[in-house]
């Protein structure tokens, strides 16, 4: 009787290593770091969240490394460095920092709203939002107008030196490239100045009505923890703004607020008072806005169906 030879199998990674020789060992390492840097910078533009680059980024040392590259960074998405709040740490600041030196203005923007209105440093937000603005960023410009608008922070005296100090303009501008809550505050400026006692027919125009927030979808019903938000002009809530609602969320404001009598806005856009009776308030007296663009869109999704005035 013939005896068989004992044959062992080949591990995966033997298998690995024998399907690389077939094809060229170390064809990845042959890649140029332009190349490399190039497809990341296509990836880290596109990514709808921050897994879809740090999954490519953990693949191997290489690509760890080069991801972190200025070019990768500076076009990195929104959605690509957006941090939870939950998970806000040193690391978490230094990251969009390091964005920011790289000429990202999504992170100027999101740090300058975190620095702003979560960690009250006001000038440091100030300063990034502006850094974003000059860059025209529209959420940039309708946010630091809206600060000049209500005096938030109190940064509108002699100190602030960026030569973006009129905020009408800075609406304007955010409206230019298509910002819809700027075109409504705009709206209201207007109205406003040509001190009439009832909005003329245009101005109903810039405002968003509820069929149209149905119609074009541009309502976001979103679950962060218990709290549901119903977000304004785009389909999907900036990072920014999901972050702010999450942090106060968080922070338990409800205690916060019976503290030091501070108000969130009630549209939920994250942003909070950062002095007493600093916002917009309904005839009611039970809702509070940082804007006229948001008190114009809760009316019109909720508000016109609770207020009691509405319904005397």
């Amino acid at each position: 009787m013939k005896r068989v030879a004992n044959t062992v199998k080949p591990s995966r990674d033997e298998k690995r290593i024998r399907f690389s020789d077939a094809i060229g060992r170390n064809w990845f390492d042959a890649l140029s770091d332009d190349l490399v840097i190039s497809i990341l910078s296509k990836i880290s533009a596109s990514a709808k969240s921050p897994s879809d680059l740090i999954g490519v980024m953990s693949s191997c040392k290489r690509m760890k490394i080069l991801g972190m590259d200025l070019v990768v960074l500076k076009n990195a998405s929104c959605y690509a460095i957006s941090i939870p709040a939950r998970s806000w740490c040193d690391q978490a600041h230094q990251f969009l920092c390091h964005c920011i030196d790289a000429g990202n203005m999504e992170a100027s923007y999101i740090l300058g709203m975190i620095e702003f209105y979560c960690l009250g440093h006001y000038a440091r937000g100030v300063d990034l939002l502006a850094r974003a603005a000059q860059a025209s960023h529209p959420e940039a410009l309708y946010s630091l107008a809206i600060i000049l608008f209500i005096g938030s922070g109190d940064i509108s005296g002699p100190d602030y030196h960026h030569n973006l100090d009129d905020p009408a303009a800075l609406c304007a501008k955010s409206s230019m490239l298509g910002h819809r809550d700027a075109i409504t505050e705009i709206g209201h400026c207007l109205w406003r100045c040509a001190n009439m006692p009832h909005p003329p027919d245009w101005f109903h125009s810039l405002l968003i009505d509820e069929d149209e927030i149905e119609e074009n979808g541009m309502e976001l019903e979103e679950d962060v923890g218990n709290t549901k938000l119903s977000m304004y002009h785009e389909k999907q809530a900036h990072p920014a703004n999901l972050f702010l609602v999450e942090w106060w969320r968080l922070s338990d404001v409800k205690s916060k607020r019976e503290s030091d009598g501070l108000e969130l806005c009630s549209r939920l856009c994250g942003r909070r008072e950062t002095r007493s009776n600093e916002f917009y308030r309904c005839r009611c007296n039970k809702e509070f806005y940082c804007s006229h663009a948001c008190q114009d869109v809760h009316w019109e999704t909720e508000h016109h169906a609770t207020c009691h005035l509405n319904n005397e």
